[in-house]
């Protein structure tokens, strides 16, 4: 009887650790998560559009199709963010180049009137461009893609001369509260 008063009495305080130790647990993680905000945002996250820089390029029978997501991610030391734009439509053929190098300039523009840093810009109209960026607390990257055939169908084909086309820019965002030296930007992808 008395072994089995101890192992019910042990059995019993082991549980009370660790019902005490989940409630710590569930007191402390949320005391130090940072979650995804508009607070920890950047200026240039919260604000870039594709939309406008691409409507020039627009050809009849005209028609764009946008497709955009974003994403954030808690954590103790950083928050992510992600996001994603898209544009398809027809264009004709032999603005490729021109096309690409406004979604680049656009690009650089938007960063530099949101206050960022540039830190490295690299790529070109074949192969995409990347440009690493940083202000205060975020670092950050953005890929343009190179253009891919649009994926519309039509009924009726495109006219000689013009193409479907879709555009992609993906941003990358980190924000660390504690802020960013540069050792760790340049360690960062």
């Amino acid at each position: 009887m008395r072994v089995l008063a101890r192992v019910v009495l042990g059995t019993g305080a082991l549980i009370a650790v660790l019902v005490a130790f989940g409630m710590f647990l569930s007191a402390w993680e949320p005391a130090h998560m940072h979650y995804p905000a508009p607070e920890n945002e950047s200026a240039f996250l919260r604000t870039y559009s594709l939309k406008r820089v691409v409507l020039p390029f627009v050809d009849p029978p005209g028609g764009i199709s946008d497709h955009t997501g974003s994403a954030g991610v808690a954590g103790e030391d950083k928050v992510e963010h992600t996001a994603d734009f898209g544009e398809s439509f027809p264009m004709r053929s032999d603005r490729r180049v021109p096309l690409m190098q406004a979604v680049y300039n656009d690009l650089g523009q938007q960063l530099r009137t949101s206050g960022m840093q540039i830190l490295s810009q690299s790529g070109d109209v074949s192969t995409g461009f990347k440009i690493r960026y940083r202000s205060g607390k975020s670092f950050g990257a953005v890929s343009i893609s190179p253009l891919t055939p649009g994926k519309v169908q039509r009924n009726m084909p495109l006219p000689f001369g013009l193409e479907d086309v879709e555009v992609a820019v993906e941003i990358r965002e980190k924000w660390f509260p504690k802020g960013l030296s540069s050792d760790m930007a340049q360690a960062l992808p």
